[in-house]
This record gives structure tokens, C-alpha cells and sequence, in this order.
């Protein structure tokens, strides 16, 4: 079995997956088309930068590549719901040829407010032109084979379009992640918090919350992850007593299970109907913008919870999110389709 990986790749949970296939015997391979600004998020086995290309050489390059990867590969992984061609134009071909298509979407891509707000009312999204994701689901829905999501809020999105959708917990190397427990003995504790997105990850909720607290006398080191690259945003998580994921969309991303796998106490919104999806013993703090100051004012006054939650943390992501062990989902997929 040969796998394809493409387009983009997701903050490096592609080349986790494409690895983790290699690990189990099987070929895999990353091919990007659409480089990430940030240089080091780019694990890949061939890059072609399609942005950077002419009207005619895209359409020659596009066209030569598909061909080659036709020949090559047996499985199309694509991801971020984008394919090889605009429009998904090869998605007719890849078929034609007896190829296995899966799309995995991860998140703004096909989230929809109309959808979101139905059982949250703290959802926001990226994308606010619905009609367009809605074609493109129906679009690739045709074509493909299976669906993955990461988690059950992203499964509302994209029920009813597909006749196969699978649920795959996003991978990571636990190994590969320096564990460093929040210590007993701390005078201002660290606190971080990455909002790639400000407004979707509600940040405007978290800088309320510390102003509101530092107004109150408590005393700790607020530090913001911003545009910098994936290797040095790690290295920051690793000294933080407490992490702050998304307060807003109900599910937790990369930043919360890396968090976690680093042994610290992490506050992100879980919906409450959604709760019991997760596998058991999810140990993050259920925070959203209205109980963020009660639940951060606890974590900061008590160390004690901060290292027992940290140490559940790391248990969690071995059982659940170890490559390894999730890997497994995925091949028997690729095998039953």
C-alpha cells in the first residue's frame, strides 16, 4: 500500500501520520504544494510551490504532477480540504484510475456558524461564506471514499455529506515532547496562551481575565505565542505552569494535547454535550469565556492541582494520542476501503 499525503501540512500533524505509516511498514509519502510562511511548520518529501508559478507553467506542473502521482501511489490522504488541482478537478481522474480518496478536514474549512451555533453559544468561525463550503463538501463528497475528523464538534460539519466518517484522534510522537511538570516552588507562575486566531480562540476573554486578576494582586508572567515558528512555540510551552488553548469553538486542538503531553494543566472549552464523546479521563479545566477568571484564579492558587492535573495529562495523551497506537485506526481504514 502506498499513501499520498497532500496538499498542505497541518502543524505538523501530516508528518506525524506520514511517519507513523513508514514506522508500520507501509510507504508514505508528504507532498506540499502551498508552503506555510512559517518555514519549520514544512515537513515534506517534495515541495512544489504552485503559488509561485505562472497561469501557464501552474496548469503544465499541476497537470505533470498528477500523472506522476497516479503511477506512484495506491491511497490519496488529502488534507485541509484541498486536493491537486483547483477545484478538485483530479479527484475525477484519481477515481477513473482506481484510486482510494480520503479527505481530512481539520477544522475553518468546513466549519459552519450556522452549524457551530446550534449547541454553542460562544461559536465563531473563520470562514463566513457557507454556501462555498457547502459546495465544496458536495463537491468532494462524490468522489471520496472516507472522511476523518479529529474530534465529534468537527463530525457535525461534514454528517450528511459522505457516506463513511471516520473519527481519528490527531497523532503525536509523546517521546519526541521534553516533559517538564509545573514546579511546587514557583513565585509567579507562567502562563501561555497561542492564539494563532485571536478572535477565535478568545483572547480579548483571557486578557479580562489576567487583567482582572493582576488588578487583584495576583502575581504571575503572562506570555503570549504569537508568529513564531512550531520549534520554538514547543520550547515555550515547556516552561509554562499553565496552558490556555480555545475558549470558544468547544473542542481541543494540537495546542492543548502537545500541552497536555508536556505534563501541563491546560483550560479549553469542551461542549457539554460533547464531553462524554472524548475518551475517559480528558483532564483539561472546561473553560469558556465566562468562567475563565474563576478556573485560571484556582490554577494559579493552587500548585498542588496544577501537578495532578499536568501528570493526568501526559497519562491521557499516551492512551490516547500515541501515534503508535493511533495509526492503527487509520491503516485499517485505508485496508476496508
Amino acid at each position: 500500500m502506498r499513501v499520498l499525503h497532500a496538499p498542505v501540512n497541518i502543524a505538523h500533524c501530516v508528518k506525524r501520520m506520514s511517519q507513523a505509516l513508514r514506522d508500520s511498514g507501509y510507504q508514505s509519502d508528504v507532498l506540499i504544494l502551498y508552503p506555510h510562511n512559517l518555514s519549520d511548520y514544512e515537513y515534506y518529501d517534495k515541495c512544489i510551490d504552485m503559488v509561485a508559478l505562472s497561469p501557464p507553467k501552474f496548469y503544465l506542473k499541476s497537470m505533470s504532477n498528477l500523472m506522476d502521482c497516479l503511477a506512484k501511489y495506491d491511497v490519496f490522504h488529502f488534507h485541509f480540504g484541498k486536493t491537486l488541482l483547483p477545484r478538485n478537478f483530479d479527484l475525477s481522474f484519481i477515481k477513473a484510475a482506481g484510486k482510494k480518496i480520503v479527505m481530512h478536514y481539520w477544522g475553518s474549512e468546513v466549519r459552519r456558524l450556522s452549524i457551530a451555533s446550534k449547541r454553542n453559544k460562544y461559536a465563531v468561525t473563520k470562514n463566513s461564506e457557507e454556501i462555498g463550503i457547502v459546495k465544496m463538501l458536495k463537491r468532494q463528497s462524490r468522489f471520496a471514499d472516507a472522511a476523518i475528523v479529529g474530534d465529534f464538534e468537527l463530525y457535525d460539519h461534514v454528517d450528511g455529506f459522505f457516506q463513511r466518517v471516520e473519527v481519528i484522534s490527531a497523532m503525536l510522537n509523546v517521546s519526541d515532547l521534553r516533559i517538564r511538570a509545573p514546579e511546587l516552588n514557583v513565585a509567579k507562575p507562567v502562563i501561555v496562551h497561542a492564539p494563532s486566531n485571536r478572535r477565535i480562540k478568545g483572547t480579548e476573554f483571557v486578557l479580562d481575565a489576567v487583567k482582572a486578576l493582576r488588578t487583584e494582586g495576583y502575581e504571575f508572567k503572562l506570555v503570549l505565542v504569537e508568529g513564531v515558528p512550531y520549534n520554538e512555540a514547543l520550547k515555550i510551552y515547556e516552561g509554562a505552569d499553565i496552558v490556555i488553548d480555545q475558549l470558544r469553538l468547544g473542542s481541543c486542538g494540537m495546542v492543548s494535547i502537545e500541552a497536555m503531553a508536556m505534563s501541563k494543566p491546560v483550560l479549553c472549552y469542551i461542549r457539554e454535550d460533547l464531553v462524554d464523546k472524548y475518551p475517559a479521563g480528558l483532564p483539561i479545566v472546561n473553560t469558556n469565556p465566562d468562567n475563565i477568571y474563576d478556573n485560571l484564579k484556582m490554577l494559579i492558587e493552587n500548585v498542588e492541582l496544577r501537578i495532578e492535573i499536568g501528570k493526568q495529562g501526559i497519562e491521557y495523551t499516551k492512551r490516547v494520542h500515541d501515534s503508535r497506537k493511533v495509526i492503527k485506526q487509520l491503516v485499517e481504514l485505508y485496508k476496508s476501503l
